[in-house]
């Protein structure tokens, strides 16, 4: 039950960024001058995991680098990580393809491989790791909610939190 009342706050959260937006009555052309275009994006997630078959809640930290590219730099592929400190640490490296529908979500998903002990063993296993962000440009710094899935043959885990990232 402490898994549902930590992630009940997200869908708020989202709900209110999307109203916040939708209030916001920007012309395409007004958004195209206000929204800065940024080839490289750096991103840093903090959230909270529930790793499926331990019955657990953990930290975790997702990194990201992603070259954009396409009208509006609408698409990007790049490299991610993801490490969840439970007793036995996950860790994935991925291949992530960015696809941005609209200017403040990101849809990043793509292969991997992950880290992990398993029955008293370290293994390294493909993996899928996918993330859902909702992203408002605050002076430079892109900010927002998140939400990710990954999974590998052993092990599955949901994680929501926060990310941060700066377009260069």
């Amino acid at each position: 039950m402490k898994f549902f009342r930590f992630f009940l706050p997200f869908p708020i959260l989202i709900f209110a960024a999307l109203s916040l937006q939708a209030m916001n009555n920007h012309t395409h052309d007004d958004h195209h001058h206000d929204h800065v275009h940024h080839k490289y994006h750096l991103g840093l997630g903090l959230s909270a995991a529930k790793v499926l078959n331990e019955d657990i809640v953990a930290p975790a930290l997702h990194l990201h680098f992603i070259r954009q590219f396409g009208h509006h730099y609408q698409f990007g592929l790049g490299l991610g990580y993801e490490g969840i400190a439970s007793d036995d640490w996950h860790n994935s490296l991925n291949l992530l393809f960015n696809y941005r529908p609209l200017h403040y979500l990101s849809l990043l998903a793509g292969p991997g491989i992950s880290f992990a002990g398993h029955d008293g063993h370290r293994k390294i296993l493909p993996a899928f790791q996918s993330e859902i962000i909702f992203e408002f440009n605050l002076r430079g710094l892109h900010l927002g909610p998140m939400l990710g899935l990954g999974f590998d043959k052993h092990d599955a885990h949901i994680s929501a939190g926060l990310h941060i990232g700066i377009g260069f």
